[in-house]
C-alpha cells in the first residue's frame, strides 16, 4: 500500500518538533506551559484568570498540543500521527485538519468535566491524534466490520472500538506512573469519541456528488 504524501499531516509534525526544539531552551518549556497549557480549572473558574496570561483560555487547548513532555512523549505522538494521519488525509484531504482540531477540543471537553477543577496542566496533541486514529481504524479495518446480535456493523464496529481504546488507555493510566508518565485517559477518550462521530458523516459530505 503506497503511503499518501499528506502535506497537512507533515507540517504539524514539523511545527510540533520546531515548537519542540526552541522549548527545550532553558526556562522555556515552562513557560509555555504556563501560558499555552490546558487547565481545566481555567475554563471553570474565570476568578482565576489573570492578566498575566497571554493566551485565551479558549485557545489553550490548541496551543497544549504543540507543547509535549519529553522526547518520548514527543516521538510517540509524531509517530502515531505520520502513520495514520497521512492515510486518513488521503481520504478526507482538509477535513484531516478539522478532525484534528475537534479531537483537541473534545479531549480538553472531556478532562473539564471529569476533572473542572483541576490545576494539572495537559499538553500534547494526543487528544487530536486520538481521533485520527478513530477514523483510521474505521477507514482501515483489519477484516470486514461483522455484526452482532442483531447489531449492524455500522454501529457494532464503532462501539467495539471504543471499548477496545478505553480499555487500552485504563492500562495504561494504570501503569503509566510506575513508569514517570501522567496519561489523560480521558482526553484520549474524548478524542477517540469525536473521531468516532466524524469519521462516517465528513466521509459522506466529501464525496456526497460522487
Amino acid at each position: 500500500m503506497q503511503i499518501p504524501k499528506g502535506k497537512i499531516t507533515n507540517f504539524l509534525v514539523i511545527t510540533n518538533i520546531v515548537v519542540a526544539m526552541i522549548l527545550a531552551i532553558p526556562g522555556f518549556w515552562e513557560i509555555a506551559v504556563l501560558q499555552g497549557g490546558f487547565f481545566p480549572v481555567r475554563m471553570t473558574d474565570i476568578e482565576i484568570i489573570s492578566d498575566e496570561l497571554w493566551i485565551p483560555s479558549f485557545l489553550t487547548p490548541i496551543t497544549a498540543s504543540f507543547i509535549h513532555s519529553g522526547f518520548m512523549h514527543l516521538l510517540f505522538n509524531m509517530l502515531m500521527l505520520l502513520l495514520m494521519g497521512r492515510f486518513v488525509e488521503g481520504v478526507l484531504s482538509n477535513y484531516m485538519l478539522f478532525v484534528y482540531l475537534v479531537g483537541i477540543y473534545a479531549a480538553a471537553i472531556a478532562e473539564t468535566i471529569i476533572s473542572p477543577n483541576s490545576s494539572t496542566p495537559i499538553v500534547g496533541a494526543s487528544g487530536g491524534i486520538s481521533a485520527i486514529i478513530a477514523v483510521y481504524l474505521i477507514y482501515f479495518p483489519k477484516n470486514r466490520p461483522q455484526s452482532w446480535k442483531g447489531i449492524p456493523a455500522h454501529i457494532y464496529r464503532p462501539i467495539q472500538l471504543l471499548l477496545g481504546w478505553i480499555l487500552l488507555n485504563l492500562l495504561l493510566g494504570f501503569v503509566g506512573p510506575s513508569t514517570g508518565y501522567n496519561i489523560a485517559i480521558y482526553a484520549h477518550i474524548g478524542g477517540f469519541i469525536a473521531g468516532l462521530l466524524l469519521a462516517k458523516p465528513l466521509l459522506n459530505y466529501k464525496y456526497k456528488d460522487s
